[in-house]
């Protein structure tokens, strides 16, 4: 009898073993597997989305220059010289406006590298001053659209930069005249900030297949062979890969524009992607282990509690006089045990489920974050068609085109992507709004700069001097009775003691002779400055805090703002950063 019960517990161990394992393992081949999809679509996905913004900031400024070219066209001056080109007046009274305001858009604007204005008349090309090479093969390049838009990319002076034209073709009296934008490929803002990226690499190819932009490109249509980040590049397929190469794994997508013969291609590498992977495959070999585990436990288990009503019956068969309804299992434990095990894969299953929700909103959500970014580029060309009409209105010494032309500077410096800068940068920026302050507030204020030597390259938060100057000038000099108000900016650098010798700081003081404040405003100010928690619904500070948030971001502990001050006679930012270059 013990032969054959034990025979049955190794056959039902057997069965319910490999049984509850097969489902285990499938189970944790499945979560392995899932995991490892979802990971590829959310890195695939994001990349296609940078992809997707990358070409749209790339169209923008593109639409920027047609748009530029456009209203040119208009442009008095522009018009009569093109209607004519050989008038004496013209070429007394207008053309040195006109190289102007070409030199003018040139330098508000980093990515056009030059205009031609060309009158077939007198064929003849009029450009800025900084141009000192005049290109004419352009010319032979056009091909405009009903809109009279000719855009294709050039070798300007047939060699480097690389360039996309943009064209405007009109006429008069028979004879056609052009406006032209050279938009430089690698001075555009939408690419600068990939020039320094390691593990980004954005390509613009031709239907021709030949690169028209790449990062530290060599020469005019390169072909796809140059660059082994377009292995994978295929002009009838769209889907986003993820590939290795020599044990690096890459995303890779391309995007076909809707408006202009070429295709966006960005590879990215995947810096975590491996250890992820890794993770997940860790993951799944312990739940392969536990499977194991668990299967041995349930089949011994579930094997024995099925073997004892067997032997109990037997041991009634055979000995009925010793029977005991103790000695009888119930076998409602092993449908308790399996209903458990239906329940365990029911809400894992609910949890995969619910984590492929999260994810698809999650995605959903990043789209509509990219949909809804504010597009300033229409306030910008507002600024340059106001600065312009300025200009031919009031002419160049008037103050009205010179803040107007600093406004939109400080606009799109406010705007830029990056969140550290060069001090000397944001020096430079902070004297544009110290301008337009003096111009606001006359003779009445007075900059006095102390700026060492060695601080221009020093790294700096952006745009966090301008709210402790708005502080001074605004609360300092509001109730100022006395005329001359001086506002003192200096930096410095200083040695400081550190754990391992010394490091240096950078030490920034910000002084007004204003009204001052008495003890218990310098308390709170301060208390405000330091405490993170410090609530923004009390509308106070708001300025100051955020710079104390962004140096807390930024540099944690090392940075520090103090703050003095006396009643009647002034308040003093003094600011301390680690210094780095």
């Amino acid at each position: 009898m013990k032969r054959k019960n034990s025979k049955l517990f190794i056959r039902n161990f057997t069965l319910l073993f490999l049984l509850l394992f097969l489902l285990l393992a499938c189970f944790s081949i499945y979560i392995y597997q899932n995991s490892k999809r979802i990971l590829e679509e959310e890195l695939t996905n994001y990349n296609l989305q940078n992809t997707e913004y990358l070409s749209n900031t790339f169209e923008q400024e593109i639409e920027e220059a047609k748009y530029l070219v456009s209203s040119l066209t208009i442009n008095t001056k522009i018009s009569a010289l093109m209607s004519s080109p050989t008038s004496s007046f013209v070429s007394t009274y207008y053309l040195s406006d006109i190289t102007d305001i070409l030199q003018s858009v040139c330098y508000s604007n980093q990515a056009v590298e030059t205009i031609y204005i060309y009158c077939e008349s007198n064929n003849r090309i009029y450009r800025p001053e900084s141009s000192h090479v005049v290109d004419y093969a352009w010319i032979d390049h056009l091909d405009p659209d009903e809109n009279g838009i000719s855009i294709f990319p050039y070798a300007l002076y047939e060699q480097f930069p690389y360039v996309i034209c943009i064209a405007k073709e009109t006429e008069f009296n028979g004879m056609r005249s052009v406006i032209c934008c050279m938009l430089n490929l690698a001075s555009m803002a939408s690419l600068n900030e990939l020039t320094t990226s390691k593990i980004q690499h954005f390509f613009v190819v031709s239907d021709e297949d030949y690169i028209i932009y790449r990062d530290r490109q060599r020469g005019a249509r390169e072909p796809l062979s140059v660059s082994r980040y377009l292995s994978h590049y295929d002009s009838e397929a769209h889907t986003p890969v993820i590939y290795t190469d020599e044990s690096v794994p890459y995303a890779f997508s391309q995007l076909r524009s809707a408006e202009y013969p070429w295709t966006y291609a960005l590879c990215t590498q995947l810096t975590d992607y491996t250890s992820r992977l890794s993770s997940s495959r860790a993951a799944a070999l312990a739940l392969g282990f536990f499977s194991i585990l668990l299967s041995v436990l349930l089949a011994f288990f579930i094997s024995n509690r099925s073997l004892k009503p067997i032997i109990s019956i037997r041991r009634l068969l055979d000995t009925p006089q010793y029977f005991s309804e103790k000695g009888v299992n119930n076998t409602e434990e092993i449908t308790y045990i399996a209903k458990k095990i239906i329940s365990y894969i029911q809400t894992n299953q609910q949890l995969a489920k619910e984590l492929d929700n999260q994810i698809s909103l999650l995605v959903e959500t990043r789209k509509q974050n990219l949909q809804l970014q504010i597009n300033p580029h229409f306030l910008f060309n507002t600024l340059n068609i106001l600065y312009m009409q300025a200009v031919d209105s009031l002419g160049y010494e008037h103050t009205l085109p010179e803040m107007t032309q600093n406004l939109g500077a400080l606009l799109r410096y406010s705007l830029e992507p990056s969140y550290m800068t060069t001090f000397q940068t944001e020096l430079h920026y902070t004297n544009i709004y110290l301008e337009l302050l003096v111009r606001r507030y006359g003779e009445d204020i007075s900059i006095v700069q102390d700026i060492g030597p060695d601080v221009s390259d020093a790294k700096v938060p952006r745009l966090f001097l301008q709210p402790i100057i708005e502080n001074s000038v605004f609360h300092g000099f509001a109730r100022q009775h006395h005329k001359e108000c001086v506002l003192s900016i200096s930096c410095r650098t200083k040695e400081s003691a550190a754990h391992q010798g010394s490091s240096k700081k950078l030490v920034l003081s910000i002084a007004d002779n204003g009204s001052g404040m008495d003890g218990e405003t310098l308390r709170q100010l301060q208390a405000c400055i330091n405490d993170r928690d410090f609530p923004d619904d009390d509308g106070r500070h708001i300025g100051l805090r955020n710079v104390s948030q962004r140096l807390n971001l930024f540099f944690a502990d090392d940075a520090q703002i103090t703050v003095t001050s006396t009643r009647n006679i002034g308040t003093t930012f003094i600011i301390t950063l680690p210094y780095i270059t």
